[in-house]
């Protein structure tokens, strides 16, 4: 079992120690979506020569970095998953070589059906972070930080200024600065702004092909004509994705990517329950964020997300059964369960000050939700689509949301939104006004610094207040 271990420094960057290559070394090989296998020795040959150079802005030693590698490593498993995260890129490249069309898809439903039709589907957080690898390559933490604010800023004076950050993806779209061959996102309620900004695609890129699944929310979603409706735009996307792809994609087809989902949810869910139960926190926030935000879309390879989640969670169990706190982790923290969309605090900065993220409900809505393997694909995606407990009307999604907060033993709930996100800011108030009358505190927080990579000390500030409420106690270095 691996002890925690210190991240070196050289230069304003992080390396990971040779002392951790012979027991990475012993470990694993693991399996891509081609069926190639990566050997330990080829992951620990890029992380340590050619990922520094490519994305010094994520091994910045910077403390105020939030999208950076941990100054401990916890577990071995986990420099995998650190390779999946930094190759997506090349991964991607090499994907639409072989016929792959990168697609714009929404954050929270499953993405199954893209996976299955040789779609990449990308939400717009990692789909930001896929074009800053090629934007900022080579650059540090405080350039990356000001191309990606800039990118942002240009998108709004062209749109409007009441839209959310999602505007730094649709700007880099509109741009051309990373290679996206279609706009296929679903629509719904909770996410207005997606639909708007793919809207404002048409003027500004008409050459890019469109594709909205729409999908009606109020609804039970048990009623037959609901089922049809959504089965069919989903039938119609697949149709455009063909059309792109010059491929036939079958029944089989889906139902293979679903099965290999289902197992990639059904790995991320076990792990995060894992590390719930445990009788101390066991790492570090990042972490806990990585693997729920991770599973959802597979890091572009849902073979290797499977591999990767199952090797951490047998080294998280050994971890936890050794009674090991993680090693940026305060000895009381208050533990937060963080509900909103496309928000997140900086994870680093939360355990710094007494606090411990243990996930995302839009995130989590989607890894509970699996999608049946045998019968007709498009209708088993359809209701598995309606059965997120996230996109339920707002009183029925808070009571799920606080049943869940309680499961992973949270003691406050963080309703995170965007300034500018219409339906969040709607519900916010009601969603934490059902969690304080069940006897969890909330907080709302609307700030648009959240998700910034720079200038986020009014939104931590209050978040602060709020774990000090909690009764957690800061982190001592």
């Amino acid at each position: 079992m691996l002890t925690n271990i210190c991240m070196e420094e050289n230069g304003g960057l992080l390396r990971f120690p040779e002392k951790l290559k012979e027991p990475f070394l012993g470990t694993g090989d693991i399996s891509l979506w081609d069926g190639r296998r990566v050997s330990p020795g080829e992951m620990w040959e890029f992380l340590t020569k050619e990922a520094p150079r490519y994305f010094p802005f994520f091994f910045t030693a910077n403390r105020s970095a939030s999208n950076r590698l941990p100054y401990q490593i916890e577990l071995l498993s986990n420099l995998k998953f650190y390779y999946l995260w930094l190759t997506r890129r090349f991964r991607v490249e090499a994907m639409r070589k072989a016929g792959w069309v990168l697609t714009l898809v929404n954050g929270g439903p499953q993405v199954d059906l893209y996976f299955g039709a040789r779609a990449i589907p990308l939400r717009p957080g990692p789909m930001a972070t896929l074009m800053m690898s090629y934007v900022a390559e080579g650059k540090g933490v405080s350039e990356h930080a000001s191309i990606l604010e800039g990118i942002h800023d240009d998108g709004v004076s062209r749109a409007d200024s009441g839209v959310c950050r999602q505007m730094r993806t649709h700007s880099g779209i509109r741009r051309r600065l990373i290679p996206v061959d279609l706009l296929a996102p679903y629509t719904a309620m909770r996410c207005s702004d997606m639909a708007y900004l793919v809207e404002w695609q048409r003027g500004d890129r008409p050459d890019l092909p469109k594709r909205l699944v729409d999908y009606p929310w109020n609804h039970d979603p048990s009623k037959p004509w609901k089922v049809r409706y959504v089965t069919e735009n989903l039938r119609e996307a697949v149709k455009t994705i063909d059309q792109l792809t010059t491929k036939n994609t079958t029944d089989d087809n889906l139902r293979a990517a679903c099965k290999q989902m289902n197992r990639v949810r059904r790995a991320s869910r076990n792990l995060l329950r894992l590390w719930w139960s445990a009788p101390v926190e066991p790492t570090a926030s990042k972490l806990v964020c990585d693997w729920g935000n991770s599973g959802c879309d597979a890091l572009c390879d849902p073979t290797a997300m499977a591999q990767v989640l199952e090797g951490i969670y047998e080294e998280l169990k050994e971890r936890i059964e050794h009674g090991m706190r993680g090693a940026e982790v305060s000895a009381r923290p208050a533990r937060l369960w963080v509900c909103g969309s496309c928000v997140e605090p900086s994870p680093f900065a939360i355990d710094e000050r007494g606090g411990i993220l243990l996930g995302r409900d839009d995130r989590w809505s989607a890894l509970l939700v699996d999608v049946e393997e045998e019968g007709d694909p498009y209708e088993n995606i359809a209701r598995a689509l309606m059965l997120a407990p996230y996109e339920q009307v707002a009183k029925k999604r808070a009571l799920w949301a606080v049943d869940e907060a309680r499961k992973a033993r949270a003691d406050g709930i963080l309703f995170a939104f965007h300034w500018g996100c219409n339906y969040q800011a709607a519900i916010s108030r009601l969603m934490c006004d059902v969690a304080k009358e069940a006897g969890l505190p909330a907080i709302q927080l609307e700030q648009d610094d959240l998700g910034r990579a720079t200038t986020p000390e009014q939104s931590l500030n209050r978040i602060s207040a709020f774990i000090e409420m909690l009764g957690g106690v800061a982190l001592t270095t």
